[in-house]
């Protein structure tokens, strides 16, 4: 159904309104002052401009009745004013209808020409020309007068309306608008002469208000008509257009959101740490009515504002602490009063980098508190911290809880929830999980959170505490030292309930013993539980008999210990496992299981040892008692509790078991490198299309799905089961290791890579180099590979296929590696060693200026010592060592034909040298200070210099002389410039001004100002433009003929320190300390070149068709003309503190004196 007005009764009810907006009342019995006829009836009055008032339903007000005009020209400036007002007022009205308004428009600069003509005394043909293109422009409104199919499409679809037709009112009424008009014009034109100019000026301005009002009011009626016929139209469209800004803010909120929540994720990376997650049986609370006092303090301790923040759950091994932790977590979060936990487990390698605490807590306060959520994403979105969760711990603290927290009112951080950190311990780095305590207990007063840490009592988190004078009697429990009598009673219940299937075999007798046996260790009664309830009433009567029996007999060659009883136990449990199952398979199973990273199907054990499924089957029946195991295929095979670990692998504790279970690792290991010589066969074994791609946006499941669950084993396990083996056995196999890191050692660390264990591969490297059974051969392949990675580690760590591409690129010229695996498309020439931790100085000083040849074969670098050299780019070999000067040089350039090479130093002299010959041609002195820039004419014939003296000098070349002094600068002169021909000569001082000189002359032609020191300048092709940088960031174009502005172009962060222009004179490119502006002159436009990007200093570098640099360097990585062509930069050559670029090469100085020169073939 349509929305517009349909009744009669609304139209004219409409019409009456709008006519009411334009027009006056009608004054009865009173003559009007405009003659002219009107199709609306009676005849209109002129307004009174004093009157006029927007948003008046009528125009009220007028000149009194029987007036008469005068002949005065001041009079006709009101007239004018009236008609100017009323088509301000429909250019309003007719806002929402195109053609409504051209034609409104177009009759409003004919009253603005008209009375812009009395003020002005425009002459009249000017006049005549504009109305003529008003009829024009008329013409074209009317032949565009119907909606366009597009915008009916766009109504329709908004609206939902099911038809939409453009009215014959609207068609008829705008010919009828234009046919008057012309008419109109036409009287006005035949009256256009010089008699009727004259009299119009003078006295004859009734014909003029005659004509003016005749067009006043066609345009009256076509306003009305028009207004009424798309009255329903435009407020369909309005509230259409309504809806759609509703939905657009309503988008945008929510892609605010979601960047927000994409922020927010990153920190969030780490799975199945909160306590309730992960498998099933790989957390457990604590049984009912046991360890009720130690949770009742916790309790305590998390709702007393007063008590100190950090709490430190500590004990033995099996004690009990991460069930308890557990149901502390679940109070905590029955009470709202957990904030998140963080559970570290060895079987659960997401869960053991101490990084991830931080990240993880901040990602969690931030849902808490919006305060520290708007502060935190503040904070995210800058560059800065853009991998944040990878710092170290003191950036991280600082960064991810103190900053957001000082958001936050302290009525929020005074309610502090609870952040629970169990089984720290187990983490893969002890030294910064004690630094991490030690945060928590140095900030614990500005902490937003209060925490629980769990962990065994080690002597690295002690000190923490005492080192920061915490009374440790308020935020520390040993577990194992509660009284006696309290944790028997909850073993005791724990056991009863646990046995309560077999409860008539457990009379209290042996209920008092089992609980003896167990001392305060929970874990001995849950492994015992676990032993004994298995199989049948006779089995089950049988193993606990030989537990009875056994726990009374200590195991042979070792002192009383607390933890004994246990070790009693898991002995009986492997005695019993090897009198029921092959004995071999048993090793073998239990020593993968005990080295896997993550945790492993039975199924995809017996892949690892290659054995039948039903054999590792057997084993973990078995050994039911100290392993999780569960009927789905799917699920892994686990622990029960680290404990069983420690046991095995400490061989004063379990003395009789640990060669056995170190036996299989020879075989294990020779079986692992069958996995990964089948495994990796080709490089990019995720086939990722794209090298640039970050490994963190690759999908988990891509990965593992790519990579097997043995592959993963077998890579992240073989070289640490090489180095268990003993010294004879690993000698033997050294030709097979030597073999491995020749022919696979790069599909080796890209897989590490993508598993994230790059720095356990390089800690796998660090044994096998330091390991004394590793033959000299072998060594050097490991110390190769070790800083291979090393020196490219970010990379490899981050894009893992760059292992192939920027790590060959920047390897000595004697590795390996090096000698069977290139990158084409990059090529150090120099700056590399010969070897690895070889040095090889190019200068003996800081290197302060280079410049590249025209033909791209040779670089030129000054050096602090005084000395120029002169480079191949081809080889890096040292074409030339040019000396003379007695202190560094500042400044160097090469002569259009390569032959020479102009150079100014801190001597104050100005020296040409000949580069073919290497010795100085010219000596040219004058200067009583520094030369901090040169430059040389196109023909080679002229040279001009600045110097801290203040003074301009242009040089003969080919006769060797001074030619001219130019003085003026009042300050040092930091910049200066030579046109093609050796005309003209530019500077640029820290007086803040830039000038123009002229070579045959002598003056000066122009001085033109920046608001700071002016630090680079630069002459177009042309000669008809200069540019000029300034320490006020802005770039100025000058006129070289008028020394006025023509441009100015601002947008860098910091002072400008080159300028140059495109050799089409079309662009001109600025450079501050990390960014680049590419300026196009014709337009004004400015576009931004990647951060950092490296600029030659010569123009004639900057084609006219590119936008920027092909080779450009932003945040460690050098960009070819290609995408793909990225090249990684190490972090020791980036300390660059100069630079040149062209198509194909980039050069860096550095301040110990080295050149790096790097080719790029675009691939």
């Amino acid at each position: 159904m349509s929305h517009f007005p349909s009744s009669a009764r609304s139209r004219s009810r409409l019409r009456d309104k709008v006519k009411a907006f334009f027009h006056r009342s009608k004054s009865k019995g009173k003559a009007s002052n405009v003659a002219g006829g009107s199709i609306l009836g009676p005849q209109t009055q002129v307004q009174n401009p004093a009157n006029l008032r927007y948003g008046d339903k009528s125009l009220t007000g007028g000149m009194p009745a029987g007036s008469t005009v005068t002949a005065s020209k001041n009079r006709v400036v009101p007239i004018l004013g009236v008609v100017s007002q009323v088509l301000k007022a429909a250019s309003i009205a007719t806002a929402s209808f195109p053609p409504a308004q051209l034609a409104v428009g177009a009759l409003s600069a004919v009253v603005d020409t008209v009375k812009g003509s009395i003020q002005n005394d425009v002459d009249r043909r000017d006049f005549k020309k504009v109305l003529e293109e008003t009829i024009k422009r008329l013409d074209r409104c009317m032949k565009s007068g119907e909606f366009s199919d597009e915008l009916v499409e766009r109504i329709l679809r908004l609206e939902r309306s099911p038809e939409f037709v453009m009215t014959a009112n609207l068609k008829s009424t705008m010919a009828t608008f234009l046919s008057n008009l012309k008419a109109d014009l036409g009287s006005v034109d035949e009256a256009m002469d010089e008699s009727w100019w004259s009299k119009w000026m003078e006295v004859d301005t009734q014909e003029v208000s005659k004509r003016y009002g005749k067009l006043q009011t066609t345009l009256s009626l076509f306003i009305t008509e028009t207004v009424i016929d798309i009255d329903g139209q435009v407020e369909a469209l309005s509230r259409s257009t309504a809806e759609l800004r509703a939905l657009t803010k309503k988008n945008h909120d929510a892609i605010a959101q979601l960047q927000a929540d994409e922020k927010f994720k990153r920190l969030n990376t780490a799975t199945h740490v909160e306590y309730d997650a992960g498998p099933s049986d790989l957390r457990r609370c604590c049984t009912p009515e046991t360890r009720k006092r130690v949770l009742g303090d916790l309790i305590a301790w998390a709702t007393d504002d007063t008590n100190t923040q950090v709490y430190w759950l500590c004990g033995l091994a099996g004690t009990g602490k991460t069930t308890i932790a557990y149901s502390f977590c679940e109070m905590l979060q029955e009470a709202g009063l957990l904030c998140t936990s963080f559970f570290c487990c060895r079987g659960v390698s997401t869960s053991m980098n101490p990084r991830d605490v931080l990240p993880s807590i901040s990602y969690h306060l931030a849902s808490f508190s919006r305060p520290f959520a708007e502060s935190l994403l503040d904070i995210l979105r800058n560059p800065v911290n853009a991998n944040i969760e990878q710092k170290e711990l003191e950036k991280q603290f600082d960064t991810l809880i103190l900053a957001p927290a000082n958001a936050m009112p302290r009525s929020e951080i005074l309610k502090r929830r609870v952040v629970v950190y169990d089984g720290c311990d187990e983490a893969s780095n002890l030294r910064e999980v004690s630094k991490l305590v030690g945060l928590f207990l140095k900030h614990s007063e500005r902490l937003p959170f209060k925490i629980l840490i769990s962990s065994r009592r080690d002597d690295s988190i002690m000190s923490e505490f005492e080192r920061v004078n915490v009374p440790l009697n308020s935020t520390l429990l040993f577990l194992h030292e509660l009284e006696d009598s309290l944790v028997e009673e909850d073993i005791r219940l724990y056991i009863r309930e646990r046995l309560s299937r077999i409860s008539n075999l457990i009379m209290d007798s042996v209920l008092d013993k089992l609980v003896n046996c167990s001392g305060t260790l929970f874990i001995y009664a849950a492994v015992l539980c676990s032993f004994v309830d298995h199989g049948t009433k006779e089995e089950v009567q049988a193993r606990l008999l030989a537990v009875l029996e056994g726990s009374l007999n200590p195991i042979p060659g070792t002192l009383s210990r607390p933890y004994d009883a246990l070790d009693r136990m898991y002995a009986q449990i492997l005695s019993g496992a090897v009198q029921s199952t092959d004995s071999t398979d048993i090793w073998d199973v239990l020593l993968v299981i005990l080295t896997a990273q993550d945790p492993l199907t039975a199924e995809n054990i017996a892949d690892i040892l290659d054995f039948a499924e039903y054999r590792v089957s057997n084993v973990t029946s078995a050994l039911h008692a100290v392993l999780n195991v569960s009927n789905k295929a799917d699920h892994p095979v686990t622990l029960f509790h680290t404990s069983f670990r420690d046991f095995v692998s400490e061989k004063s504790r379990g003395a009789q078991f640990y060669d056995l279970i170190s036996a299989p690792r020879g075989r294990l290991a020779s079986r692992c490198l069958q996995i990964i010589q089948k495994g990796l066969i080709t490089d990019n074994i995720c086939s990722i299309e794209d090298k640039s791609i970050k490994k963190s946006t690759v999908e988990a499941f891509k990965i593992q799905a790519c990579i097997s669950a043995a592959l993963q084993y077998a890579c992240a396990n073989y070289i640490h089961h090489l180095m268990e083996l003993e010294k004879e056995q690993l000698i033997a196999d050294n030709r097979d290791v030597v073999q491995f890191f020749d022919d696979l050692i790069l599909r080796w660390i890209e897989c590490m890579s993508w598993l994230g264990m790059l720095e356990n591969a390089v800690k796998y490297l660090r044994r096998v180099e330091a390991s004394p059974a590793s033959s000299s051969d072998l060594r050097l392949a490991v110390m190769d590979a070790k800083h291979f990675v090393l020196q490219c580690y970010e990379a490899i760590r981050d894009f893992p296929l760059e292992v192939y591409h920027s790590a060959l690129v920047w390897l000595p010229q004697n590795s390996r590696i090096a000698r069977r695996h290139q990158w084409q498309v990059w090529n150090v020439t120099r700056g590399i060693s010969q070897a690895w931790n070889a040095t090889e100085a190019s200068h003996w000083g800081r290197v302060l200026c280079l410049c590249l040849s025209h033909d791209g074969q040779k670089v030129v670098s000054g050096s602090e010592d005084g000395t120029v050299g002169i480079w191949d780019v081809a080889t890096g070999s040292e074409i030339r060592k040019l000396e003379g000067h007695l202190r560094g040089v500042h400044s160097v350039v090469i002569s259009r034909d390569d032959r020479k090479v102009l150079s100014g130093a801190g001597d104050g002299i100005v020296r040409v040298w000949d580069v073919l010959l290497g010795s100085e041609e010219h000596r040219f002195e004058g200067h009583s200070d520094l030369v901090g820039s040169v430059d040389i004419s196109d023909d080679g014939q002229w040279a001009v210099s600045g110097s801290r003296d203040k003074t301009v000098r242009v040089w003969n070349v080919g006769v060797g002389k001074l030619e001219r002094i130019f003085r003026g600068h009042t300050k040092r002169v930091a910049s200066v410039a030579i046109s093609y021909d050796g005309k003209m000569v530019v500077s640029g001082s820290q007086d803040k001004t830039a000038r123009i000189w002229h070579v045959d002359t002598g003056v000066e032609g122009w001085k033109m100002t920046h608001r700071k020191s002016v630090w680079s300048v630069a002459i177009s092709h042309s000669g008809r433009k200069v540019a000029s940088g300034s320490a006020d960031r802005a770039t100025r174009i000058w006129d070289v003929e008028t020394g006025k502005e023509e441009r100015r172009f601002e947008g860098l962060s910091d002072l400008v320190t080159r300028v140059a222009f495109s050799s089409d004179d079309m662009k001109v490119i600025s450079q501050s300390k990390g960014e680049t502006l590419l300026s196009i002159l014709d337009s004004g436009r400015q576009e931004g070149v990647p951060k950092d990007t490296m600029v030659n200093g010569h123009p004639d570098f900057l084609e006219p068709s590119i936008v920027r640099m092909p080779i450009t360097y932003s945040s460690g990585w050098l960009s070819g003309s290609e995408p793909s062509d990225r090249l990684w930069v190490p972090s020791q050559f980036r300390n660059f503190c100069t630079s040149v670029a062209s198509a194909q090469t980039i050069a860096f100085g550095f301040k110990t004196g080295d050149v790096c020169i790097i080719k790029y073939f675009p691939s």
